[in-house]
């Protein structure tokens, strides 16, 4: 996918490394206008607090993205809190919930599950 990204041609840095609870050493935290994660959030891959560290890499002000298949909200447990998790964080003063939506029949029968956040 760093690959694809890269022929693109739009992105100042591709870095590619481990993801999980706390800011991983080959980035800095509050240095991104925007952070997006799309698929990590399937059994078997990224803690929930990974939201929390994505907020922690963007900007004050800037955006973060997840998008997921819905279906995991359903049957792994750690997933099926997300949207109470979400609400915490902002409760928190960590974002402001931006929006949550979910796409249907993003890849055949199956729905994406969208959460937009600005960090505060």
């Amino acid at each position: 996918m760093l690959d694809r990204a890269k022929e693109k041609g739009v992105y100042k840095e591709l870095i590619c490394c481990k993801f999980g609870n706390t800011v991983p050493k080959l980035l800095q935290a509050r240095k991104f206008d925007c952070v997006v994660m799309h698929g990590g959030f399937a059994a078997g891959h990224l803690p929930l607090p990974s939201l929390h560290t994505m907020a922690r890499l963007c900007k004050k002000g800037g955006i973060v993205i997840n998008s997921m298949s819905l279906q995991y909200t359903h049957f792994v447990d750690e997933y099926s809190d997300i949207h109470e998790y979400v609400r915490e964080l902002e409760e928190a003063g960590v974002w402001k919930v931006e929006s949550v939506n979910v796409l249907e029949n993003i890849m055949s029968d199956r729905h994406a599950l969208v959460h937009v956040m600005r960090v505060l």
